[in-house]
């Protein structure tokens, strides 16, 4: 097989792999998703159309893509929620990897636009996925049910009888469900949506309580919206979980600085500095703090 550029590497470096498998090339699917193939390697002077009928020459009509696949590749250019959900929400598909995919991306293009309304077609199906067998799409489904709908009370009595029979899987649908709903936190505070950026923290934390990286991360987003005592106050349960975790310690000491509550920050950069003595940053702080006014 030909050696292709790798495409996470672009184009100004010279990075070519060879590629073992032996797929039919799909030029004009291929073309579509950004993927140059061994026959446009070979036969670059030659349109996509050209390489598309000398496949089909070959080769003739080729198999298609599985059903869910092909659902990923539609839902593409879908704009619709209700289409959107169809062909992304499938529990009956039988393929874990293009399932979850889907579900991911239903979350990120339309749950995450509508948090407060998800579609009640929407919410049966991710009910449907949050029965399926696969742990990692059970955990997904059952997050964007907790974060988009737990305040009706049909999906609010789900969730209940879902963790409660969850048995040996319990801990790791748990850890899985906090640390996506944490991701989601995270898109919205990107987009600079810190209310449902908290509103994820939040959720991902009834779940997983003693997750200090949300708790930090709930402590920042209610700092960023102006709400100083909730930061300190979720600062300080994280501490309560994990006393040893520096970096808390120093997060606090920084929150009471800016509101200038001088001994509190002395007295948590302190604390922290047990923990990481060789930290300059801090050490430097603590100084400036002790100095003679």
């Amino acid at each position: 097989m030909p050696y292709l550029q790798h495409a996470g590497i672009g184009t100004q470096l010279a990075y070519a792999r060879s590629d073992h498998s032996i797929p039919i090339s799909r030029p004009a699917f291929d073309q579509a998703i950004g993927i140059e193939n061994a026959c446009q390697k070979c036969h670059s002077d030659q349109s996509v159309a050209w390489q598309e009928a000398k496949v089909k020459e070959w080769y003739g009509e080729l198999k298609p893509h599985p059903r869910m696949v092909a659902n990923l590749i539609a839902a593409a250019s879908a704009t619709d929620p209700k289409t959107a959900a169809e062909l992304l929400l499938v529990p009956e598909a039988n393929h874990p990897m293009a399932q979850l995919a889907g579900l991911w991306d239903y979350i990120q293009r339309f749950l995450r636009s509508s948090l407060d309304s998800a579609e009640p077609a929407a919410i049966a199906k991710l009910m449907a996925l949050a029965k399926t067998d696969d742990v990692d799409i059970k955990s997904m489904a059952l997050m964007a049910l907790d974060v988009s709908s737990a305040e009706r009370e049909d999906v609010r009595t789900f969730l209940t009888e879902r963790l409660s029979s969850l048995g040996r899987n319990e801990q790791a649908v748990r850890n899985r469900w906090a640390v996506t709903a944490y991701y989601l936190g995270n898109a919205y505070a990107a987009d600079g949506d810190i209310g449902k950026a908290i509103r994820c923290y939040r959720k991902a934390l009834q779940i997983k309580p003693d997750n200090i990286v949300v708790r930090s991360r709930l402590a920042l987003a209610h700092l960023k919206s102006g709400d100083f005592e909730s930061g300190i106050t979720e600062l300080k349960r994280a501490i309560e979980f994990k006393p040893s975790k520096a970096a808390l310690h120093f997060q606090l000491a920084q929150t009471y600085v800016h509101l200038q509550r001088l001994t509190e920050a002395i007295a948590a950069l302190e604390k922290g500095l047990k923990y990481a003595p060789e930290d300059a940053k801090a050490r430097r702080l603590l100084d400036q703090l002790r100095a003679p006014r």
